[in-house]
């Protein structure tokens, strides 16, 4: 897929995704000079773009990524050091944590927005009362 298609589907646009590319969060295949987008690619976009939405760095997401491909074989798995799975460990627990304080603020926000909406339907239905009585 074209990085000109994947822009238009993602909402992510050219100049992000070369940034991407640049900075190994994505790894397109390269058909010439031009980027060539799998499936794979477009699940590593989402899944960027959700850990961006819930306040992870680009740097953190890099390291969850290059994680993520590590965790593929047992090996990788064992031979990582103590030091660095209670570092993870950390800073999961603290994203978790802001997430959850993210999501408390978003549904406060909720209440507020439905109750604004509730006294402006309230407000809209006397108008037309108002309108019809005269």
């Amino acid at each position: 897929m074209k990085m000109s298609e994947v822009s238009q589907l993602t909402g992510i646009s050219k100049d992000t995704l070369h940034y991407y590319d640049k900075i190994g969060l994505l790894q397109p295949q390269r058909n010439g000079s031009h980027r060539d987008y799998q499936d794979t690619d477009l699940e590593t976009i989402e899944l960027i773009q959700i850990l961006k939405d819930a306040t992870f760095s680009l740097d953190e997401i890099r390291l969850l990524l290059d994680l993520d491909k590590q965790y593929l074989t047992m090996e990788s798995i064992l031979q990582m050091e103590t030091n660095d799975i209670e570092d993870i460990k950390d800073l999961l627990a603290i994203k978790l944590d802001q997430i959850e304080q993210k999501m408390n603020r978003l549904l406060t926000a909720q209440q507020l927005i439905k109750g604004m909406h509730e006294k402006m339907d309230q407000l809209s239905k006397r108008s037309h009362q108002n309108e019809s009585n005269t």
